[in-house]
């Protein structure tokens, strides 16, 4: 992997990616716009199921629009993440929390996906979409956590 990293990094678009003034600290912040979007979804369909929040709108209308929204920042994290890769791969590419953290964010993915699913088709007992809620949450703040990791994981 060190290889592909270092080929990555000798690329010219990794290059214009690292050099581009403030491109890296703009990619990190949409980064993290992200993962507040994808989190604020995940509470507020969680609290609509508690009961809690949105009461009123049925709960397939609830999912539907949280849902979108919690797509719409998975696809963008999945970009700025393919950006942060591009212009740091030898930081990212050789960090144990880096390979850690992407079967993480896969399973928080299909998790998301699954639970919304099920809400949407009616066939989903609040309770065990409650507990998906709770899995994605646990998946999501481990993901956080091996994200800010990845500058001080050891390197593979």
């Amino acid at each position: 992997m060190r290889t592909f990293a270092q080929w990555l990094y000798a690329t010219d678009a990794s290059e214009m990616v690292r050099t581009a003034p403030g491109s890296i600290q703009l990619i990190q912040s949409v980064h993290f716009g992200m993962i507040a979007l994808l989190l604020i979804s995940l509470i507020l369909t969680s609290f609509r199921l508690r009961g809690m929040a949105y009461a009123e709108v049925p709960l397939p209308t609830t999912f539907a629009k949280f849902g979108r929204i919690g797509d719409l920042a998975f696809v963008g994290l999945l970009a700025t993440g393919l950006l942060m890769i591009l212009a740091e791969p030898n930081r990212e590419l050789t960090s144990s929390a880096f390979w850690i953290k992407l079967p993480v964010v896969i399973a928080l993915f299909f998790i998301w996906r699954g639970r919304n699913r099920r809400v949407l088709a009616a066939e989903a007992v609040p309770s065990v979409a409650l507990s998906l809620s709770l899995a994605a949450a646990v998946l999501i703040i481990t993901a956080i956590f091996l994200g800010r990791w990845i500058a001080y994981s050891p390197t593979l």
